[in-house]
């Protein structure tokens, strides 16, 4: 016999439920942040946190000046 209200997909929501990304996230950030020689980065990583990546290079852009390599800084941050 067939149950018509079975479970077809489960969702896990992993980021912040089983691991907790945002403390990696401040950790890569200082680090990055630091051989960049970006100052208040502890700001900006809270400032960020949730956002999309796209939001967050408009921010460190206005927070860093109109010529910071943001998608690049961020990217650098995740490898």
């Amino acid at each position: 016999m067939t149950d018509s209200h079975s479970i077809k997909a489960v969702v896990f929501d992993m980021d912040g439920v089983l691991f907790d990304s945002e403390r990696i996230t401040r950790i890569m950030w200082k680090k990055a942040a630091d051989e960049w020689g970006l100052s208040d980065i502890e700001t900006a990583v809270r400032d960020c946190t949730g956002s999309s990546r796209p939001d967050q290079w408009v921010y460190l852009k206005k927070k860093y000046g109109g010529d910071f390599k943001a998608k690049e800084f961020r990217e650098y941050c995740s490898a």
